[in-house]
C-alpha cells in the first residue's frame, strides 16, 4: 500500500532526522580522532589533516542546521504550511548545491590518501561499496525527496486555490436563490393586485 505525499514526506523528514544524527556523531567523532593524531606529527601531514578538520567543521555545521531546519519541516507537512515548506525547499536545493562538491573533495582525498598508504584490498571494496555507494544513493534519494516536496507545494497551493473558488460560488450561488426568493414574492404580490383589481371592477 503506498502512503500519501504528504505523509511519505514526514516519513522521511523523521528518517532524515535519524539520518544526519548518525552523521553528526560520526563527524564529531572523525575531528576529534584527527585533533588527538595531529599532534607529534610532521608538518606536512598536519596541514593535510587541519584541512580535513576544516572541512568536516563544515559539515558538522550544516548537518545541525539541517536537523533543525528538518524539525521545522516536519511540523511544516503536519500543519500543512506552504511557506514553511517552500523554505526547506529552497534550503534543500542550497544544501545539495554544498553538499555535492565537498563529497566528490572527500571522496578523492579518500581515495588519493588509499594510494598513498596502499591499504589491503578488502578495506578498498568496503570503502567503494559501502561510503561511495552510500553517498551516491544519499544524493540520488535527496534530488528525489526535492522533486517530491516540490510536488507537495504545487498540491496545497492548488487546493487552497479551490477551497477559494468554491466559496464565491457557494455565495453566489446563495445570492442567486435569494435574488430568485425576492422576485417570486415580487410576481405574487402582483398577481394578488390584479386580481384584486378584477374582483372591484366584477362588483360594479
Amino acid at each position: 500500500m503506498c502512503l500519501p505525499l504528504r505523509y511519505g514526506l514526514i516519513t522521511w523528514g523523521y528518517f532524515r532526522l535519524i539520518l544526519a544524527g548518525i552523521i553528526l556523531l560520526g563527524a564529531s567523532l572523525s575531528v576529534h580522532r584527527r585533533l588527538r593524531t595531529t599532534v607529534d606529527r610532521r608538518e606536512e601531514y598536519n596541514v593535510f589533516n587541519s584541512f580535513n578538520i576544516i572541512i568536516l567543521s563544515i559539515v558538522i555545521l550544516m548537518v545541525v542546521a539541517d536537523i533543525i531546519l528538518g524539525v521545522i519541516f516536519i511540523v511544516s507537512c503536519h500543519k500543512k504550511n506552504v511557506k514553511l515548506i517552500s523554505k526547506y525547499y529552497h534550503y534543500t536545493i542550497v544544501l545539495l548545491a554544498i553538499f555535492i562538491p565537498l563529497s566528490l573533495y572527500c571522496g578523492c582525498a579518500a581515495l588519493y590518501h588509499m594510494y598513498t598508504t596502499k591499504p589491503p584490498l578488502s578495506f578498498i571494496l568496503a570503502f567503494v561499496l559501502l561510503d561511495l555507494f552510500s553517498l551516491f544513493v544519499y544524493i540520488v534519494i535527496q534530488i528525489y525527496a526535492v522533486l517530491l516536496i516540490r510536488s507537495e507545494i504545487i498540491k496545497l497551493k492548488n487546493n487552497g486555490q479551490f477551497r477559494f473558488e468554491n466559496k464565491a460560488a457557494e455565495a453566489e450561488c446563495y445570492l442567486r436563490i435569494d435574488n430568485s426568493i425576492g422576485q417570486n414574492k415580487r410576481e405574487d404580490e402582483t398577481e394578488k393586485k390584479r386580481h384584486w383589481r378584477h374582483n372591484s371592477r366584477s362588483l360594479k
